[in-house]
């Protein structure tokens, strides 16, 4: 009875999972930064309607600031009003994955979004996300809308140079 491995065994074992991975290694790379750019949307939309819902619930104004510096943009909420810590984390947030933001072919650096006390967005404005930090602002991977005065829409873009929706 055989009680162990032979040495050809766990060499062929070896370069099958070695095969696999190689073969698998770009689409999972590819699939981190689709989750991570994900993430970072996610975070945008639900902090805007966040920051709206604590205007109106406290009949209070608040900023919402995206900034750049130098290798991703930072969120940070400002307020007068003196909320708790848990409620209202002043800290900016880094978003890792947002290499641009822009409004119509206008690259911006940095944006401030005041939410008053009504729940409206000023200035009303679509904003553009890509994934790549580019001149070329002409094929936006999300747009997200802030120019309703409730709801803060994202809308995915089909781009044609990755073909993703």
């Amino acid at each position: 009875m055989k009680k162990s491995f032979t040495l050809l065994e766990l060499f062929l074992a070896l370069l099958l999972m070695s095969s696999i991975g190689i073969a698998l290694g770009p689409h999972a790379v590819a699939l981190f930064r689709d989750w991570e750019f994900e993430k970072d949307l996610s975070h945008i939309a639900h902090t805007l309607r966040e920051a709206q819902l604590l205007a109106l619930a406290y009949q209070t104004d608040l900023a919402l600031t995206f900034a750049w510096d130098g290798s991703a943009y930072t969120i940070t909420y400002t307020s007068h009003e003196p909320f708790p810590p848990a409620l209202f984390d002043t800290r900016p947030h880094r978003l890792k994955s947002v290499k641009s933001l822009a409004q119509g072919s206008v690259l911006l650096n940095h944006q401030t979004l005041f939410i008053y006390a009504d729940g409206s967005i000023d200035p009303p404005i679509v904003l553009a996300l890509f994934r790549s930090r580019s001149e070329n602002l002409t094929h936006p991977d999300v747009v997200l809308d802030c120019s309703g005065r409730f709801f803060v829409q994202a809308k995915k873009i089909f781009n044609k140079y990755n073909g993703k929706i």
